[in-house]
């Protein structure tokens, strides 16, 4: 305990004082293999390899923190590993796995769901789209169940060509939230393009 405590404050001096990242780094990294589950270390360390651009001992940090970590501590963990995956190692699939799990602990988790939709459309995984925008239906209200509906017919028609689909789901639209003039509308086209007079 006592080794770890010098090598943190070892650290610490480098980093504050001497302004020495490198230093301060090789003094962290001892620390932590004497203490492998200080948090003051491990929070040292990560802000030192973000601001040093080390990003695959990031990489490896993070993984390390999430996999030992629980409840509200190990989906922070998974977020920001998630968008490193995505932003630094231009990895989607490992972004969009990780985003994943963040949901299965929280599924209501908005930076989660916002960041698999905006990858899923990025990615043209349209199926998934879809499923995650009709998994944000249930519970939320009117307006916000109308508006997500109305994109998924979107995506429908426009990205996967499934036409009826399309219809189905604005035909939910009328006969859950009641008949709109946007709904109405695209009916009316889809209808028309289909040959159903």
């Amino acid at each position: 305990d006592e080794r770890a405590e010098v090598a943190r404050a070892i650290g610490a001096a480098y980093r504050d004082h001497l302004n020495d990242a490198r230093a301060a780094i090789v003094a962290y990294e001892a620390a932590l293999d004497i203490d492998d589950d200080d948090v003051e270390t491990m929070d040292a360390l990560e802000g030192l390899y973000r601001d040093n651009d080390r990003i695959e001992a990031l990489r490896t940090l993070l993984e390390r923190r999430a996999e030992r970590a629980v409840g509200g501590d190990r989906v922070a963990l998974q977020l920001r590993l998630a968008q490193l995956y995505e932003h630094a190692f231009r990895d989607e699939a490992a972004a969009i796995q990780t985003f994943r799990e963040v949901l299965e602990a929280e599924p209501d988790n908005d930076v989660a769901l916002t960041d698999l939709e905006r990858l899923f459309e990025a990615t043209e995984a349209w199926d998934e789209l879809v499923e995650l925008l009709l998994s944000k239906v249930e519970g939320a209200s009117d307006d916000v169940q109308r508006a997500t509906l109305e994109r998924v017919a979107d995506v429908y028609e426009q990205r996967q060509g499934n036409v009826e689909a399309a219809i189905r789901t604005y035909e939910r639209v009328q006969s859950d939230l009641g008949a709109d003039d946007t709904s109405l509308r695209a009916l009316a086209r889809l209808y028309e393009r289909e040959g159903r007079w």
